[in-house]
């Protein structure tokens, strides 16, 4: 097992931890803490922030996955069609 600090991210191993995915879960944890702490302010349950996070980074990566696939369908429209007007 290796362990790598470059300048893209982390390597361990075969694993590695880009530095931008650190940073938007950072910017996840403090929001949450941030969210808990108003809504002990305002009288709510702060256990419901961490299931609303969990519902929306779930959602977030679902709709992810679902661009990703639209995208790579319309490059691939885009390039047959491109093919069969040259031929």
């Amino acid at each position: 097992m290796t362990f790598d600090i470059s300048m893209q991210g982390i390597s361990i191993g075969a694993f590695e931890i880009r530095f931008y995915s650190l940073m938007i879960l950072s910017g996840i944890g403090v929001g949450i803490i941030i969210a808990q702490r108003e809504a002990k302010r305002y009288g709510e349950d702060p256990t419901h922030v961490i299931n609303i996070a969990a519902i929306g980074a779930t959602m977030a990566i679902v709709e992810d996955r679902i661009a990703v696939k639209q995208a790579t369908a319309r490059t691939m429209v885009t390039t047959i069609s491109v093919a069969m007007k040259s031929s």
